[in-house]
């Protein structure tokens, strides 16, 4: 058996949420994005065309979406519903519409999905945990239980896994308070 920094000859395995961490993430980057576009410094002109812009995206979801499924009581099943031809002139008028507004700010809409990205993988679950488990752990499972009700594991004794959420998750705090 091969000597480990975690213990001489010893297997040290851990647990992490995903699905926790993952959300702390996904939290903090919305909240950087929405920071970064109200810290932007727009000319009027401009602001009033992200304003109309985003109001005809708004109204594109509405049309998409126009109301509820619906199902068959007795099968369950989705039941198909007739086209709506004043939806679909109605939608194909606001993409046309959508496609006019963004010529005049899509270096602004650029910009922003250019920063988004960035932040969006500025950190990432497995760089976080492994950051985190580094010299302590040689093993960390997944502990969400997202796809069943039990976690990622086939054996596990009492006391010898330690879950370590709770520090990754303080670990990506302090480097995002940075």
């Amino acid at each position: 058996m091969r000597q480990n920094a975690a213990g001489a000859g010893s297997i040290r395995l851990a647990v992490a949420s995903r699905e926790r961490i993952e959300s702390a993430i996904n939290t903090w980057s919305i909240r950087q994005i929405q920071a970064d576009i109200r810290s932007e410094v727009l000319e009027p002109e401009v602001a009033q065309h992200l304003e109309r812009y985003e109001a005809i995206n708004r109204e594109l979801s509405r049309v998409r979406r126009p109301y509820p499924p619906h199902f068959d009581p007795a099968t369950g099943m989705p039941t198909r519903v007739p086209a709506n031809t004043n939806l679909t002139a109605n939608y194909e008028e606001l993409m046309a519409q959508q496609e006019k507004a963004r010529l005049p700010i899509a270096s602004v809409l650029e910009r922003r999905q250019r920063a988004s990205e960035e932040i969006r993988t500025r950190y990432t679950v497995n760089g976080l945990v492994a950051e985190y488990a580094r010299d302590r752990f040689n093993v960390v499972a997944d502990s969400s239980d997202r796809f069943s009700n039990h976690a990622g594991l086939l054996y596990q004794s009492s006391g010898e896994v330690i879950d370590i959420t709770e520090g990754v998750l303080k670990l990506f705090q302090q480097k995002t308070s940075q």
